[in-house]
């Protein structure tokens, strides 16, 4: 009755007279007081009244003033580049100074087995080039490996035992008169080959696409290194195989003569000094590619996703053989021939039918982050390298079929094609990570002699002499 009593003053008036017509005579006599009780909240007319009648802000507005509303960008935590950088150097150095380690050791046991040979009268007057004992030595390996090889297959029929001498014998003739940057790269294609066949097996490509793909938005640094040997497609293994098997020669050539200096250590071999120059330069244009990606595309990307919010990230995969690394959401790879790439980040405005072709537009624009794998930085180092050191030498292209044509307009003119692919955005290749190449190997071309042979003078061990003792 309380409650029905609060609200009759509300009622209309015809409403009012049949509740007191109709009401018993004992409902008449009992009193009704509108005063609250004490535990119910009193209306407070300051309350009432609009807050710019009291002069006092509002809660609403005392909020609003006292947190600062953080825009988009800031939420964002952008990676970092100091751990890769580190990673780049100490993998770098550590491979630079084993393969001075192991150069001086071999050039230091030839240097002292020289008085115990018996040297051709042909070979008269090389008697002092440790060089000349490495190949002796190889060529009495490579014929005891064809004793062991026949020892292991002597259970085979005899026609059997010629087909795999004969081949042993190419294989062996072949490695012998090569180069030693030349033999370096057998060895890198026998790896890139082996870890190819890794990427065949189905089982196998969820590690291989986290192990062996290099994410600049993962924080991983040590795939800097192992993507460098890793291609997924054959066609990719290929070109980037005859390529580093091309200018693998050219560039041996190269350290060779430069080590021949007075100044400069005996060596007895330069596949070492090849292989770690190999490394450092796939180290170099990834770590180029990654520091891009971090500091220009990804601050970039963010800025446009906060500006455009119908920018979202795809995850429709684009290729049948692999996605990116499993920590990055909606992230898809695509092999190219030239660098195979990965599309991390993509815009998707079109993805709902009532997305307006101005959204779906402005979606578009938002650019990509792209995992890579391959070798081409480090082919790249290699043939910048052997253009500037042979400028009038003559290049060949397999596709498109051109040339031959001089060396140093090639490296310009390759040079020129990834510079506007960076300006124009072009995704096929990894142009960062060309480019990157490109500056190391004119790099090394300055400064990599000096570097090696310094390096070899301060790792420990026992060192040969320098060649104007000879």
């Amino acid at each position: 009755m309380f409650c029905f009593a609060r609200l009759r003053p509300s009622f209309p008036s015809p409403y009012r007279q049949y509740l007191s017509h109709a009401a018993p005579s004992h409902l008449h006599s009992r009193p009704f007081s509108f005063t609250p009780h004490r535990w119910l909240p009193r209306s407070s007319q300051s309350l009432k009244s609009p807050a710019s009648q009291r002069g006092l802000p509002s809660f609403r507005e005392q909020v609003a003033r006292s947190t600062a509303v953080r825009s988009f960008s800031e939420y964002v935590k952008y990676p970092k580049v100091g751990y890769q950088i580190g990673t780049a150097l100490l993998l770098s150095g550590f491979v630079y100074y084993y393969a001075a380690t192991e150069t001086n050791q071999i050039s230091y046991r030839n240097e002292r087995a020289q008085t115990g040979l018996s040297w051709p009268p042909q070979w008269t007057g090389m008697s002092s080039n440790v060089r000349v004992v490495s190949e002796l030595q190889l060529k009495a390996e490579l014929e005891r490996g064809v004793k062991t090889l026949l020892d292991y297959i002597s259970f085979a029929p005899k026609m059997m035992q010629s087909v795999v001498v004969d081949v042993y014998a190419f294989a062996a003739n072949k490695y012998f008169h090569a180069l030693d940057g030349e033999r370096a790269a057998y060895w890198i294609t026998g790896l890139n080959i082996a870890i190819w066949l890794a990427w065949q097996i189905p089982r196998l490509r969820p590690f291989m696409r986290v192990h062996f793909t290099h994410d600049p938005l993962s924080g991983k640094a040590y795939t800097m290194l192992t993507s460098t040997f890793s291609h997924a497609s054959f066609l990719h293994l290929l070109f980037n195989s005859m390529a580093l098997l091309s200018f693998s020669q050219t560039s041996s050539l190269w350290m060779m003569s430069e080590q021949d200096r007075p100044e400069h250590l005996r060596q007895a071999r330069d596949m070492y000094h090849f292989f770690a120059f190999f490394v450092s330069a796939g180290l170099f244009s990834s770590l180029v590619s990654h520091v891009v990606s971090t500091r220009i595309l990804f601050p970039r990307i963010i800025n446009q996703i906060a500006h455009n919010p119908h920018a979202k990230p795809a995850a429709a995969p684009l290729s049948h053989w692999a996605s990116s690394a499993k920590n990055v959401t909606g992230s898809t790879v695509t092999a190219s021939s030239g660098s195979a790439t990965a599309s991390v980040t993509a815009s998707t405005a079109a993805a709902t039918a009532s997305a307006s072709p101005a959204a779906a537009e402005a979606a578009a624009a938002v650019p990509r982050i792209l995992p890579s794998l391959g070798s081409s930085g480090a082919i790249y180092s290699a043939f910048i390298l052997t253009a500037l050191a042979f400028p009038d030498g003559e290049v060949s292209l397999i596709f498109p079929p051109v040339g031959p044509f001089p060396m140093s307009y090639g490296a310009a003119g390759i040079v020129l094609l990834d510079c506007v692919g960076v300006l124009r955005g072009w995704k096929l290749f990894d142009h960062y990570a060309h480019l990157g190449g490109a500056a190391f190997g004119a790099l090394y071309w300055t400064y990599g002699a000096g570097f090696w042979d310094w390096t070899r003078r301060n790792v420990l061990g026992e060192k040969p002499k320098s060649n104007a003792g000879l």
